[in-house]
């Protein structure tokens, strides 16, 4: 029967014990009740009124004969008056439990103020939360994303935790009895309240389709219980994510055929998140109550863990699936998977010997020359386990080791790793915590003795040197029973002093029929060369020469530098045959592959890595940015003269160079450089850095020699100007223009001057250097913010790393005894000034003193939790700072050289020259001699000199304890 009950009008009156209140508004019409918004005045401040709302008990009848009359009173007829006095009987019961609950948790139950019997009937007078009932809320959006909806019935459950906690079941729990307001679920209407503790004779069960559990539908009471409210809550959840109620033949037992229909939204979401998403409905709402969740504690978890995957983050099995799975994804290569045997001793396993072998906790070093397939196979591993989540299954996780590099002291790196993995939340107030949980999992084995993870490690001779804290974490992993390990290696010589526990295994070489038909395959005759044959045997090396091969190239590279140089080449032709047409794209693919990823193998050699901090790399961005707008590339490399700048349309900042030549060409388009997971940068291979960096070497000597003979020619130019003009300003080149010979023991004397100075410049250049790049990686968001743990550590690394750098740094002055044969020297001769001399070798004695005060500053402000620079303001001037006074005191040492040598004798300035060419911190600031007007030397000298004092004052504000070199005279406070 429909329904037909008549609320009372709106704008009408209703007084309740000698309150007059007005009816504003319908909020509500349940089973046994509608609920009004109403509103009385204040009896003290006459204009103010109180908002409240009003629950009118008005049962509905399927029958008929409960109706309201023309006064607006409740009637009943004799047929229906067992129906009204049962309503009544709830109402009350109901109105006792909420009062008795607001008294025991009144920040958990709507509030009740007073209720009345009249007009035929009863009310309740409640207090307005705000918010809104769930049932609204669907009927404006339908249905609700996975994550609201299981926040949602995380706030129900704790909401009805409050009553079962005191023996209630509330057993009327659907979208119209659900309040949400912004840091809560409220339940109202308690008439179906029942209490275990003292169950009542005879109840009268409300029954809702699509909410109800089937043991209220068949009134079986005798199963009634904490799994009846939460079959309801589970009803109520598919309906926020379906945007429907449950269908009767769904309630039995038909919801797990039909539930990806039903619930599309589950497609949308990590597989491990839809796959808990489905085991609560399809607990939650099994048709035996002993067979759903028994408790809302155990409901609760499972909500928590569906919200766990949801976020990517939380130390389960099934998330650390989730992670791994995505991981895989972005390590897929794009080469073919060859099958390989993985010999142990004489025994020979296939890969899913050796999967079994690691599911049952098996520890094994693999071992194979580089390029042999060791990686490849890991991703075979990791992708075959990781296509599907089963919870009975280990899961496979591939890690690579090259991030150790950055952060070899750290004793917990892998398990660091994976828990950055989980995107574990970095304001988790105790980080332990997640470790702990993760050895919890690390420690679990199933029924059969199968591991929970198996670790696939890849690249322990890309781990850097400094290997000790990381073997001990590896042997204490060794030793958890729920793990299984693959580490890989170039070669198990490891073994002789750690990793005692492990298996050594070796990965076979490719057979010739392997070779052969992937040639033939591609429609190319197989080689016959037997030396090239025996390279191919190393499935990289096949795949690279596959991709370099022309069908008419009868090129045969017989070594294997030789061969990865060939893929190169060919991979550069590619670039220009794709980019034909575009002169612009053509230049900037070949600086990038002939000049800017040389320097980048060449700047991981010399830090002897095989990877770089972004902040490196966007350092060489930076520096590759200023030579491209300057001149002193195009003049090394004339093939860029005047070109240049055609690279760099529409760029106008570093910052957006770097994002074209790293992120958009070398990593996204040719995938020739990487992120790791650690957030370094890498080479796609460890194989190319000898060929790159030996191209980069090549570069550099070109380009020594290019520039140095632009600087003798400008310099030969400039003294015929002045020998023809006889200009005044002829005496500070005067040295080029006559040859002054010496004895054997005054060139002795200054040669040993001039080797001084360069290494005492070479020395200075890498203290500064050094310091650049620490300033560089401070300025990050993750330091001038102070808000990531982490990021302060791996700071406080990198700052001992170029501690210790500059430690070992030494440059030996010249003894007094060199001093004074100089002073003689140019009484008697035409000679540089040992004056500047002197103060050039002081301004490079004095950074050593700097830099070892500049780095204690900088550690205790931003490595330290407990440090006063606290605000991003703070910590960014003490950054800013130090850079300012690195760029003035690189200025003014730039004009001191420039001006010792405008006094020097062309073969004294190629001494200089040639070593220059290597000081990376004199980059951007000088150019040669010539390349400052004589006039101007003295005065910019002096500018450059007020400049660095200017920047010493403002370091010693920001807290640095500095003495500064002589020339300033005193100390600056």
């Amino acid at each position: 029967m429909e329904d037909q009950r008549k609320a009372r009008a709106i704008g009408s009156e209703l007084v309740l014990g000698g309150i007059c209140y007005r009816l504003d508004g319908v909020e509500g019409c349940g089973s046994s009740a509608i609920v009004y918004r109403a509103t009385y005045t204040d009896s003290l401040n006459r204009d103010s009124l109180h908002q409240v709302l009003i629950k009118e008990l008005f049962p509905f009848s399927a029958w008929g004969g409960i109706d309201r009359d023309q006064n607006g009173d409740i009637v009943c007829t004799d047929a229906a008056r067992d129906i009204m006095l049962e309503a009544q009987r709830r109402f009350r019961m109901g109105n006792q439990v909420n009062l008795d609950l607001l008294r025991q948790i009144p920040a958990s139950i709507s509030g009740n103020l007073n209720s009345y019997e009249a007009h035929g009937t009863y009310y309740s007078v409640l207090s307005v939360h705000g918010g809104e009932n769930l049932l609204q809320r669907l009927e404006t959006r339908q249905n609700l994303s996975v994550r609201e909806s299981a926040r949602v019935l995380s706030k129900l459950l704790h909401a009805l935790e409050c009553f079962h906690r005191h023996g209630l079941l509330h057993l009327d729990i659907s979208p119209d009895n659900i309040l949400l307001l912004p840091e809560q679920v409220l339940l109202i209407d308690f008439n179906s309240v029942w209490d275990t503790r003292n169950p009542p004779e005879e109840f009268a069960f409300s029954r809702k389709e699509g909410y109800s559990a089937p043991e209220v539908l068949l009134q079986q009471s005798g199963e009634i219980g904490p799994a009846t409210d939460l079959y309801a809550c589970c009803a109520v959840f598919f309906h926020m994510l379906s945007g429907r109620r449950l269908l009767e033949e769904e309630s039995r037992d038909g919801l797990r055929r039909g539930l990806a229909k039903a619930l599309p939204c589950l497609a949308e979401i990590p597989q491990t998140a839809a796959a808990k998403a489905a085991e609560i409905l399809l607990k939650g709402l099994h048709t035996l109550p002993r067979r759903r969740y028994q408790s809302t504690a155990e409901l609760q978890q499972a909500v928590a863990e569906l919200l766990a995957r949801l976020d990517g983050f939380g130390v389960t099995k099934s998330a650390l699936w989730e992670a791994a799975a995505g991981e895989q994804k972005k390590q897929r290569s794009s080469w073919s998977y060859l099958e390989q045997p993985v010999q142990r001793g004489q025994q020979s396993l296939c890969r899913e010997q050796l999967t079994q072998e690691l599911a049952h906790g098996g520890k094994f070093l693999l071992t194979g020359a580089g390029g042999m397939g060791k990686t490849r196979l890991l991703l075979e591993l990791c992708g075959r386990c990781t296509a599907r989540y089963h919870a009975a299954e280990p899961v496979f996780v591939y890690l690579s080791l090259r991030g150790y590099q950055a952060c070899s002291n750290d004793t917990f790196f892998l398990r660091r790793t994976l828990l950055q993995l989980l995107r574990f939340p970095p304001e988790h107030p105790q980080y332990h915590d997640a470790l702990h949980s993760l050895h919890v999992l690390f420690d679990q084995t199933d029924s059969k003795g199968q591991a929970s993870v198996v670790l696939l490690l890849d690249g322990l001779n890309e781990a850097g040197t400094q290997r000790k804290m990381l073997f001990a974490e590896i042997e204490e992993l060794c030793r958890c029973k729920g793990v299984g390990l693959l580490l890989t290696d170039r070669t198990d010589a490891v073994m002789e002093y750690a990793l005692r526990d492990f298996v050594s295994l070796s990965l076979s070489p490719l057979q010739a029929q392997q070779i052969d038909s992937q040639f033939t395959a591609r429609g190319l005759a197989p080689p016959e060369s037997q030396r090239l044959r025996q390279l191919l045997t190393t499935p990289m090396l096949l795949f690279l020469y596959l991709e370099s091969a022309e069908p008419t190239d009868n090129s045969t590279p017989e070594t294997q530098q030789a061969l990865l140089a060939l893929y190169l080449q060919h991979f550069y032709l590619q670039t220009l045959r794709e980019d034909s047409g575009d002169q612009n794209s053509q230049l900037i693919n070949r600086y990038l592959l002939r000049h800017f990823l040389p320097q980048v193998a060449w700047e991981m050699h010399r830090q002897g890595r095989t990877i770089l901090s972004v902040a490196s790399v966007r350092r060489l961005a930076e520096k590759s940015f200023r030579a491209l707008r300057g001149r002193r590339f195009g003049t090394a490399f004339s093939e860029y003269l005047g070109k240049s700048r055609r690279m760099l349309e529409g760029i106008a900042r570093a910052d957006e160079w770097f994002d074209l030549a790293v992120r958009e060409r070398l990593i996204d388009r040719f995938g020739l450089l990487a992120d790791t997971a650690q957030g370094q940068i890498a080479l796609f291979h460890d194989d190319f850095l000898p060929v790159l960096v030996q191209q980069a070497e090549e570069n550099r000597h070109l380009a020594a020699k290019n520039i140095f003979m632009l600087w003798r020619r400008r310099i030969a130019v400039i003294a015929a100007a002045a020998i023809l003009l006889g200009v005044a300003g002829a005496g500070m080149i005067h040295s080029s223009l006559n040859h002054f010979s010496y004895t054997a023991a005054e060139s002795a004397c200054i040669y040993d001057a001039l080797s001084a100075l360069n290494a005492s410049l070479s020395t200075w250049s890498n203290r500064v250097s050094a310091q650049t790049e620490l300033l560089e990686r401070a300025a990050l968001s993750d330091i001038l913010d102070n808000r990531d743990p982490l990021a302060r550590e791996q700071l406080q690394g990198l700052l001992e790393q170029k501690r210790q750098f500059l430690s070992a740094l030494y440059a030996p002055r010249p003894d007094s005894a060199v001093s004074e044969t100089l002073e003689q020297i140019a009484e008697k001769k035409e000679l540089f000034s040992p004056q500047t001399l002197s103060r050039l070798l002081e301004r490079c004695a004095a950074m050593e003193a700097i830099s070892e005060a500049a780095l204690s500053h900088l550690e205790q402000a931003l490595c330290t939790s407990d440090s006063l620079y606290n605000t991003r303001d703070k910590r960014e001037r003490v950054v800013n700072a130090h850079r300012t006074y690195l760029e003035a005191e690189t200025r003014y040492v730039s004009f001191l050289l420039a001006s010792l040598l405008s006094e020097m004798t062309p073969e004294q300035q190629g001494e200089i020259l040639k070593a220059m060419t290597y000081m990376e911190a004199l980059e951007g600031f000088y150019d040669g001699p010539g390349s400052v007007e004589p006039d101007r030397l003295a005065d910019g000298t002096l500018r450059a000199l007020e400049a660095v004092k200017d920047a010493q004052r403002e370091m010693t504000l920001q807290g640095f304890s500095i003495l500064w070199p002589d020339e300033q005279n005193r100390r600056i406070e």
